[in-house]
Protein backbone atom coordinates (compact mmCIF):
# COMPACT_ATOMS: atom_id res chain seq x y z
CA UNK A 1 0.00 0.00 0.00
CA UNK A 2 2.73 2.33 0.55
CA UNK A 3 4.53 2.21 -2.74
CA UNK A 4 0.87 3.23 -3.99
CA UNK A 5 -0.06 6.03 -1.90
CA UNK A 6 3.81 7.26 -1.18
CA UNK A 7 3.37 8.28 2.46
CA UNK A 8 6.97 9.95 2.63
CA UNK A 9 5.75 12.50 0.78
CA UNK A 10 2.70 13.21 2.23
CA UNK A 11 0.58 11.10 0.08
CA UNK A 12 -0.35 13.75 -2.15
CA UNK A 13 2.17 12.56 -5.14
CA UNK A 14 0.75 9.06 -4.95
CA UNK A 15 -1.11 7.24 -7.42
CA UNK A 16 -4.75 7.75 -5.75
CA UNK A 17 -3.76 10.75 -4.42
CA UNK A 18 -4.26 12.27 -0.65
CA UNK A 19 -5.81 9.46 1.33
CA UNK A 20 -8.19 10.59 3.42
CA UNK A 21 -10.35 7.40 3.95
CA UNK A 22 -9.50 4.36 5.65
CA UNK A 23 -11.35 0.94 6.87
CA UNK A 24 -9.66 -1.97 8.30
CA UNK A 25 -11.57 -5.03 8.87
CA UNK A 26 -9.79 -8.15 10.60
CA UNK A 27 -11.84 -11.46 10.98
CA UNK A 28 -11.24 -14.51 13.08
CA UNK A 29 -13.50 -17.42 13.73
CA UNK A 30 -11.85 -17.84 17.39
CA UNK A 31 -9.82 -15.78 19.46
CA UNK A 32 -5.93 -17.18 19.65
CA UNK A 33 -5.71 -19.75 22.12
CA UNK A 34 -3.01 -20.01 25.42
CA UNK A 35 -1.24 -23.29 26.40
CA UNK A 36 -2.76 -26.11 27.85
CA UNK A 37 -0.97 -26.11 30.89
CA UNK A 38 -2.32 -22.62 32.09
CA UNK A 39 -5.52 -20.92 31.46
CA UNK A 40 -6.33 -21.74 27.40
CA UNK A 41 -8.58 -18.84 27.08
CA UNK A 42 -7.24 -16.38 28.95
CA UNK A 43 -7.52 -13.79 26.17
CA UNK A 44 -11.64 -14.13 27.25
CA UNK A 45 -10.90 -13.24 31.30
CA UNK A 46 -10.33 -9.86 31.58
CA UNK A 47 -8.14 -9.80 35.19
CA UNK A 48 -5.60 -11.71 32.87
CA UNK A 49 -5.99 -9.60 29.32
CA UNK A 50 -6.97 -6.31 30.20
CA UNK A 51 -9.44 -6.76 26.96
CA UNK A 52 -10.86 -8.65 24.25
CA UNK A 53 -9.78 -8.42 20.78
CA UNK A 54 -9.69 -4.56 20.73
CA UNK A 55 -6.73 -5.43 23.41
CA UNK A 56 -5.57 -7.86 21.25
CA UNK A 57 -5.65 -6.73 17.58
CA UNK A 58 -6.65 -3.25 18.09
CA UNK A 59 -3.08 -2.06 17.99
CA UNK A 60 -2.26 -3.36 14.75
CA UNK A 61 -5.12 -1.73 13.07
CA UNK A 62 -4.74 1.56 14.60
CA UNK A 63 -1.09 2.26 13.37
CA UNK A 64 -1.95 1.21 10.48
CA UNK A 65 -4.27 4.26 10.42
CA UNK A 66 -1.84 6.34 11.60
CA UNK A 67 1.05 5.48 8.78
CA UNK A 68 -1.76 5.54 6.00
CA UNK A 69 -3.29 9.00 7.47
CA UNK A 70 -0.26 10.34 7.96
CA UNK A 71 -1.07 11.95 11.57
CA UNK A 72 -3.12 11.04 15.04
CA UNK A 73 -6.85 10.28 15.58
CA UNK A 74 -8.44 13.42 17.80
CA UNK A 75 -11.74 11.72 18.99
CA UNK A 76 -13.23 8.09 18.81
CA UNK A 77 -16.71 6.44 19.12
CA UNK A 78 -16.74 3.08 19.99
CA UNK A 79 -19.71 -0.22 20.38
CA UNK A 80 -18.50 -3.26 21.41
CA UNK A 81 -20.29 -7.09 21.68
CA UNK A 82 -19.96 -10.35 23.69
CA UNK A 83 -21.81 -13.11 22.59
CA UNK A 84 -20.13 -16.07 24.08
CA UNK A 85 -19.83 -16.66 28.22
CA UNK A 86 -16.69 -14.53 28.51
CA UNK A 87 -16.04 -11.24 30.08
CA UNK A 88 -14.30 -9.57 27.38
CA UNK A 89 -15.53 -8.11 24.02
CA UNK A 90 -15.28 -10.47 20.81
CA UNK A 91 -16.64 -7.93 18.35
CA UNK A 92 -15.46 -4.52 17.84
CA UNK A 93 -16.48 -1.36 15.82
CA UNK A 94 -15.32 2.01 16.24
CA UNK A 95 -14.91 5.31 13.61
CA UNK A 96 -11.39 7.38 14.55
CA UNK A 97 -11.24 11.35 13.71
CA UNK A 98 -7.66 12.71 12.31
CA UNK A 99 -6.52 15.59 11.18
CA UNK A 100 -6.61 14.53 7.85
CA UNK A 101 -9.56 12.07 7.41
CA UNK A 102 -11.11 9.34 9.30
CA UNK A 103 -10.91 5.52 10.02
CA UNK A 104 -13.16 2.64 10.46
CA UNK A 105 -12.27 -0.52 12.54
CA UNK A 106 -14.24 -3.88 12.70
CA UNK A 107 -12.68 -6.60 14.35
CA UNK A 108 -14.69 -10.15 15.73
CA UNK A 109 -14.36 -13.08 16.56
CA UNK A 110 -17.03 -14.42 15.71
CA UNK A 111 -16.36 -14.38 11.70
CA UNK A 112 -16.11 -17.63 9.85
CA UNK A 113 -12.97 -17.46 8.26
CA UNK A 114 -9.60 -15.91 9.11
CA UNK A 115 -9.51 -13.07 6.87
CA UNK A 116 -7.89 -9.40 6.83
CA UNK A 117 -9.85 -6.40 4.68
CA UNK A 118 -8.76 -2.79 3.83
CA UNK A 119 -9.29 -0.48 2.40
CA UNK A 120 -7.23 2.97 1.69
CA UNK A 121 -9.25 5.92 -0.57
CA UNK A 122 -7.54 8.96 -1.98
CA UNK A 123 -8.81 11.99 -4.10
CA UNK A 124 -8.10 9.99 -7.21
CA UNK A 125 -8.43 6.27 -6.59
CA UNK A 126 -8.36 3.59 -3.86
CA UNK A 127 -6.62 0.63 -2.98
CA UNK A 128 -8.07 -2.76 -1.32
CA UNK A 129 -5.95 -5.61 0.14
CA UNK A 130 -7.57 -8.72 1.05
CA UNK A 131 -5.33 -11.64 2.36
CA UNK A 132 -2.82 -11.39 0.14
CA UNK A 133 -4.12 -10.17 -2.48
CA UNK A 134 -3.92 -6.32 -3.58
CA UNK A 135 -6.15 -4.19 -5.89
CA UNK A 136 -5.38 -0.35 -6.88
CA UNK A 137 -8.48 1.54 -8.48
CA UNK A 138 -7.06 4.96 -10.27
CA UNK A 139 -9.25 7.59 -12.03
CA UNK A 140 -8.10 8.23 -15.54
CA UNK A 141 -9.17 11.38 -17.89
CA UNK A 142 -11.45 9.82 -20.80
CA UNK A 143 -11.56 11.18 -24.40
CA UNK A 144 -14.09 13.96 -23.41
CA UNK A 145 -11.14 15.16 -20.78
CA UNK A 146 -11.66 15.51 -17.14
CA UNK A 147 -15.55 15.29 -17.10
CA UNK A 148 -15.76 11.45 -18.23
CA UNK A 149 -14.04 9.54 -16.02
CA UNK A 150 -12.51 6.12 -16.57
CA UNK A 151 -11.55 3.46 -14.11
CA UNK A 152 -8.27 1.53 -14.38
CA UNK A 153 -7.66 -1.51 -12.48
CA UNK A 154 -4.92 -3.30 -11.78
CA UNK A 155 -4.93 -6.27 -9.24
CA UNK A 156 -1.65 -8.95 -7.73
CA UNK A 157 -0.90 -11.50 -5.34
CA UNK A 158 2.13 -10.87 -2.87
CA UNK A 159 3.12 -13.34 -0.23
CA UNK A 160 2.96 -12.20 3.00
CA UNK A 161 2.50 -15.41 5.34
CA UNK A 162 -0.17 -13.28 6.93
CA UNK A 163 -2.15 -17.11 7.55
CA UNK A 164 1.27 -17.61 10.21
CA UNK A 165 -0.15 -16.73 13.72
CA UNK A 166 3.33 -16.52 14.98
CA UNK A 167 4.45 -13.93 12.73
CA UNK A 168 8.15 -15.85 12.48
CA UNK A 169 9.40 -14.19 10.10
CA UNK A 170 8.51 -10.50 11.23
CA UNK A 171 10.93 -11.00 14.23
CA UNK A 172 14.01 -10.01 12.56
CA UNK A 173 14.00 -6.42 11.31
CA UNK A 174 11.71 -5.99 14.77
CA UNK A 175 15.07 -6.31 16.72
CA UNK A 176 17.31 -5.03 14.59
CA UNK A 177 14.84 -1.80 14.90
CA UNK A 178 15.20 -2.45 18.52
CA UNK A 179 18.91 -2.70 18.76
CA UNK A 180 19.61 0.19 16.83
CA UNK A 181 17.37 2.36 18.91
CA UNK A 182 19.15 1.29 21.62
CA UNK A 183 22.68 2.05 19.93
CA UNK A 184 21.13 5.80 19.05
CA UNK A 185 19.98 5.57 23.31
CA UNK A 186 16.44 6.16 21.83
CA UNK A 187 14.64 5.00 24.93
CA UNK A 188 11.39 7.00 24.10
CA UNK A 189 11.66 6.25 20.54
CA UNK A 190 8.62 6.58 17.33
CA UNK A 191 7.73 2.61 18.06
CA UNK A 192 7.14 3.74 22.05
CA UNK A 193 5.29 7.16 21.28
CA UNK A 194 2.79 5.17 19.08
CA UNK A 195 2.61 2.10 21.18
CA UNK A 196 1.11 4.19 23.73
CA UNK A 197 -1.61 6.29 21.54
CA UNK A 198 -2.79 2.74 20.73
CA UNK A 199 -3.11 2.31 24.32
CA UNK A 200 -4.51 5.34 24.89
CA UNK A 201 -7.14 4.06 21.82
CA UNK A 202 -8.11 0.99 23.45
CA UNK A 203 -8.51 2.54 26.78
CA UNK A 204 -10.71 5.42 25.33
CA UNK A 205 -12.57 3.25 22.93
CA UNK A 206 -13.32 0.80 25.88
CA UNK A 207 -14.97 4.00 27.54
CA UNK A 208 -17.12 5.44 24.29
CA UNK A 209 -18.56 2.04 24.44
CA UNK A 210 -19.30 1.82 28.38
CA UNK A 211 -21.33 5.76 27.43
CA UNK A 212 -23.37 4.33 24.87
CA UNK A 213 -20.64 4.83 21.69
CA UNK A 214 -20.43 8.55 22.99
CA UNK A 215 -17.40 10.27 20.83
CA UNK A 216 -14.58 10.93 22.88
CA UNK A 217 -11.48 13.07 22.47
CA UNK A 218 -8.02 11.91 22.22
CA UNK A 219 -5.56 14.10 23.90
CA UNK A 220 -2.99 12.24 21.79
CA UNK A 221 1.00 12.65 23.26
CA UNK A 222 0.33 15.66 24.92
CA UNK A 223 -0.99 13.70 27.94
CA UNK A 224 2.93 12.67 28.35
CA UNK A 225 3.66 16.34 28.77
CA UNK A 226 4.95 16.61 32.16
CA UNK A 227 6.31 13.15 33.34
CA UNK A 228 9.01 12.10 34.35
CA UNK A 229 10.44 11.32 30.85
CA UNK A 230 9.64 13.57 29.21
CA UNK A 231 10.79 16.05 31.38
CA UNK A 232 14.16 14.65 31.17
CA UNK A 233 13.93 14.57 27.57
CA UNK A 234 13.21 18.52 27.27
CA UNK A 235 15.85 18.93 29.78
CA UNK A 236 18.63 17.00 27.40
CA UNK A 237 17.48 18.76 24.09
CA UNK A 238 17.97 22.38 25.88
CA UNK A 239 21.59 20.98 26.97
CA UNK A 240 22.22 20.00 23.87
CA UNK A 241 20.51 22.34 21.54
CA UNK A 242 18.33 19.81 19.89
CA UNK A 243 14.35 19.33 19.73
CA UNK A 244 12.97 17.03 22.22
CA UNK A 245 11.72 13.70 21.32
CA UNK A 246 8.22 15.10 21.66
CA UNK A 247 7.53 16.72 18.74
CA UNK A 248 4.94 19.82 18.47
CA UNK A 249 3.72 18.26 15.82
CA UNK A 250 3.06 14.55 16.87
CA UNK A 251 1.29 16.43 19.82
CA UNK A 252 -1.20 18.43 17.74
CA UNK A 253 -1.59 15.55 15.82
CA UNK A 254 0.08 15.42 12.38
CA UNK A 255 3.30 12.91 11.64
CA UNK A 256 6.72 13.98 11.32
CA UNK A 257 7.77 11.72 8.81
CA UNK A 258 11.45 11.59 9.33
CA UNK A 259 13.98 9.42 7.55
CA UNK A 260 13.94 6.67 10.25
CA UNK A 261 10.24 5.80 9.80
CA UNK A 262 9.33 2.48 8.67
CA UNK A 263 6.14 0.80 7.62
Amino acid sequence: INAVIDPAAGSESGRIGKVHLVTLQTFRNTHAKGVTEWRTDWRRERRFSGGGIAMDHGSHTFYLAFEWLRSYPTAITARMATMGPYDTEDDFTCTLKFPTGVASAHLSWNAGVRKVLYTVHGERGAVRVEDDAIEVATQEPGAKGPSEVKWKFEREEISSDWMDSSHVTWFNSLFDDFKGAVARGEFVGHEARESFLCVQLIETAYASARDGSRELPLPGLAALEGDDVSDRLARQARAGGTRPALRASESSGSIDAGPGRKS
